[in-house]
């Protein structure tokens, strides 16, 4: 096994989490970027927040936690609402910097059992906004109402993955052959263990 050495001179006890999470960001803006241009024709779904890339129309941000909503409670009651293949309008999302200005809305991928929590089978989606949503507000509709044609097909079913249906069926697959090719944890944690405790590795 090899390992890339990061570093962090934070101290608080989260910092190390902190300094992990932000590699891993800039791994997958780097990745999407690459797919992106690959792929010019195609639209790339990351499996999380769209990454800040200013001007990448066909990246797509999938947001499968409710943790903070971003709109109000009357907005939040048309979102209740929404059935099968149904999606919000879209709204923006502003940032002190406007380059990363973002759409978002919200997809029902599946209605829920009548005991579930009114936001299940919900995921939010992100387009590009930039700094003139005038002029990407267009593309940004056409893309969510793709995403209610095509993505509902894909959602798991519980069945599959306890994450349904918010999981996509090509994520669970791609997260099933990493940890195939990343090898049996137990064993990966035993000989980093092992490896730290000596003084070779000190």
């Amino acid at each position: 096994m090899r390992y890339r050495v990061v570093s962090t001179n934070e101290r608080d006890p989260d910092a190390v989490v902190r300094r992990l999470q932000a590699e891993m960001r800039d791994a997958e803006a780097q990745l999407a970027a690459r797919l992106v241009t690959q792929y010019p024709n195609a639209f790339v779904i990351c499996d999380g927040p769209r990454p800040l890339l200013a001007s990448e129309p066909n990246l797509i941000g999938y947001i499968k936690s409710i943790h903070e909503l971003k709109i109000g409670d009357a907005q939040l009651e048309i979102v209740r609402k929404l059935e099968e293949g149904q999606r919000s309008p879209i709204y923006l999302l502003r940032s002190a910097n406007p380059q990363h200005q973002r759409f978002e809305w919200f997809l029902r991928l599946r209605d829920p059992n009548p005991w579930f929590f009114s936001l299940a089978g919900m995921v939010r989606l992100q387009a590009l906004a930039g700094p003139n949503p005038d002029n990407t507000v267009e593309a940004a509709a056409a893309i969510a109402d793709w995403s209610c044609s095509v993505l509902p097909h894909f959602a798991t079913r519980q069945h599959q993955d306890p994450r349904a249906p918010q999981q996509l069926l090509p994520v669970r697959a791609l997260e099933e052959e990493l940890r195939r090719r990343m090898g049996n944890p137990e064993l990966i944690r035993r000989r980093i263990t092992r490896f730290l405790s000596t003084s070779s590795g000190v």
